[in-house]
This record gives structure tokens, sequence and C-alpha cells, in this order.
């Protein structure tokens, strides 16, 4: 193993465990924004039962999916040399939903604006997936990128001709 895919396992292993500390910020921040928009005066047990919300649902619920699905998604693809931008925040749009979802399904029935706080958490974890390709991937594959077999062969069939 050479020191740039040491290098890069070790960027991809940062990024595994940051990105994912993004997300509770807007789930935090969305809670907090709509109580003073809407002036709701909660009692204590309201908010410390919101507070609580964040971690296991902003922290515990991410940090489960990573190694369920995120570690494994990003072997395949990296073993199909095809890690880029796009491979890292397509598929991050459809957990996105889910999160909101959950979110939205869990807050529902004591908290009157949980579709606004679940809206919210769209944009925290799309923010999470770019941050995990500006750590683990932007500019670590320049000299590593395979080309698979299928465009060596287009390539390999494509030749030059002159027409006269």
């Amino acid at each position: 193993m050479n020191s740039r895919q040491w290098l890069r396992g070790i960027r991809l292993f940062w990024g595994f465990l940051l990105a994912p500390a993004v997300v509770p910020l807007p789930l935090h921040g969305s809670l907090n924004l709509v109580t003073a928009h809407s002036h709701l005066d909660f009692s204590g047990i309201m908010a410390d039962t919101l507070r609580t919300f964040v971690l296991p649902f902003g922290v515990g619920m991410v940090y489960l999916c990573v190694p369920c699905f995120g570690v494994p998604y990003v072997a395949l693809v990296l073993k199909a040399g095809r890690l880029s931008f796009r491979a890292i925040m397509l598929p991050t749009l459809m957990p996105s939903w889910v999160f909101s979802v959950v979110v939205y399904f869990s807050l529902q029935k004591g908290y009157p604006f949980a579709g606004t706080v679940a809206a919210l958490c769209v944009p925290g974890v799309l923010l999470a997936g770019l941050c995990f390709y500006l750590i683990g991937v932007w500019r670590s594959h320049d000299d590593d990128t395979q080309i698979s077999p299928l465009l060596e062969a287009y390539s390999g069939q494509q030749k030059p001709t002159l027409l006269a």
C-alpha cells in the first residue's frame, strides 16, 4: 500500500467521523428558530424533550447509519473507481428526505411545527454529504484515477480518421 492510498484512507476515515457531526446543527437550529418565531411558551418538560430529541435523532441515528449504509456504499464506489462529487451528493438526497420524514413523525404528536422542523433538516444532511466530499474525496485521487474496462475498450476503438 503506497502512501497516497494510505492518505486517502485517513481522509475517508475523517470524513466519516466529522461530516455527520454537521447534521445536529440544523436540527437544533430549526427547533430553536421555530420556537422563537412562533413565540411558543414551552414548559420545562417540553423544552427538555426537544433538547434531548436532538441527541438521539441528530447524532445517534446519523452515526448509526454511517457504518450501516455509508461505509459499504463508499467502499463499492471507491472499488469501482467512481468516487466523485455526483457519486456522493446524488445518493445523499434520499437519506436527507428519509431523515426529515423520521423527524416529522417523531415530533408530530407533541410539537405543532413538526413539518417546518423536518423540512429544515434536509439541508443539514445535504451539508453533511458536502462536508464528507470536501474532507474525504476532494483532490484525493489526482493520480489514482482508474478507468473502467468499458471506457478503456471504448477509447481503444476510436481512431482518428481523415476523410478527404
